[in-house]
């Protein structure tokens, strides 16, 4: 199977998420005769009148069980075939117990692609060692066999892991790209290889995206402005498409640093509940996730990298001259780029005193606008 149809069925964790708080509810089981005038009968017994008869290949719609028979419907009724004259192509079941995880193939060493709550529906499409495969949401795995429960589920044909694996599913073949998303609070470590004994490249902050390059187990080989290691696959989210413009953590960052419009200005001030300055309110913003930046603007004008002023992300830090006497170029104010040309900053203006929402264009910040810096990997 190729690297991206191997994508396709194991990094689509986010949608499988979901699964855990909702019930799919799916098809009746369906199923395909294997014989040649196949008796369909008005009930579950040979001596039952013969109602009609299918040939080999005839699709049935199994609507439940009796004794040796299954239960079809036909046009409208209710009739009776012999379950030995029947493979079963899919079959709807049940997880009958909390937690269960879905695999990417049939082995307890694969890749977990969810987790399903008890009383999700799922439809089973083979059986192969003591494993289903199966499909919900469009997006197929394996479930331990001892996990489900439904009828003629003992009657589904038999699949081998390669077969199964062998075309992207269903839903997801038009999503080309996936990328990951750190979620552990205290941060996630990019490592050399694929377990904890590896060294430690750097560590990745809550909320940072990353691409996507392969799988090994529980491990994801991610790639961060081209970086390449080893993450746990436990502390990521995967969303499909690209790294957006703007990534999860500076939506974060700029969301928690809007909680405190209206804080006042205080020089040297670092509690964003009493009082902050300019430097204050950036260094404390980006302490609250992990970042730690230099104390003053000037300083802070040193880190991350460059990024042009038609460039600006959220995230972004950006960087003025308000000393007396014009724009030299010299840093003394900093604020939070937002987007669309806002940013949120901490001003000693009389006008706009404490944490407020400025705009680029205004003329004040137009004129003594000096430059900006990237932070945050996007």
């Amino acid at each position: 199977m190729n690297f991206k149809n191997k994508l396709l069925k194991c990094l689509v964790i986010s949608a499988f998420l979901s699964l855990f708080f909702t019930t799919t509810v799916l098809a009746s089981t369906n199923g395909t005769v294997s014989g040649d005038n196949v008796n369909v009968r008005s009930g579950p017994s040979l001596t039952s009148s013969v109602v009609t008869r299918f040939t080999n290949g005839h699709a049935v719609e199994i609507i439940g069980e009796s004794g040796d028979f299954y239960r079809i419907s036909v046009d409208g009724q209710e009739l009776y075939i012999s379950q030995q004259f029947v493979e079963v192509s899919n079959a709807d079941a049940r997880v009958n117990t909390n937690n269960v995880n879905i695999r990417l193939q049939p082995n307890t060493d694969s890749l977990v692609l969810g987790t399903l709550r008890e009383g999700t529906e799922v439809s089973v499409l083979g059986r192969t060692n003591g494993w289903y495969e199966v499909r919900v949401d469009g997006i197929e795995g394996f479930i331990r066999s001892d996990f489900l429960s439904g009828a003629a589920l003992a009657n589904v044909v038999e699949v081998t892991a390669a077969e199964s694996n062998s075309a992207p599913t269903t839903n997801v073949t038009a999503h080309l790209e996936f990328h990951g998303v750190v979620n552990a609070g205290a941060g996630l470590r990019l490592r050399t290889g694929p377990s904890t004994n590896a060294d430690v490249i750097q560590v990745l902050h809550r909320g940072q995206p990353f691409e996507i390059l392969d799988t090994q187990g529980d491990w994801i080989l991610a790639n961060i402005n081209n970086r390449v290691g080893f993450v746990s696959a436990e502390f990521v989210t995967v969303r499909e498409g690209g790294i957006p413009e703007g990534s999860f953590l500076a939506r974060e960052l700029v969301d928690f640093g809007l909680q405190f419009l209206g804080t006042p200005y205080l020089w040297g001030g670092t509690n964003l509940r009493t009082g902050v300055d300019c430097s204050g309110f950036v260094f404390s913003v980006f302490r609250n996730f992990g970042i730690t930046l230099n104390r003053t603007s000037r300083g802070m004008s040193t880190q991350g990298t460059a990024v042009a002023r038609a460039d600006l992300l959220p995230g972004d830090l950006v960087f003025f001259d308000t000393f007396a006497g014009g724009n030299q170029g010299r840093v003394s104010h900093v604020g939070i780029y937002m987007g669309n040309g806002d940013f949120v900053h901490s001003s000693s203006s009389r006008r706009t005193w404490g944490v407020v929402i400025s705009n680029l264009s205004e003329p004040y910040y137009d004129r003594y606008y000096v430059s900006a810096r990237r932070i945050l990997n996007y």
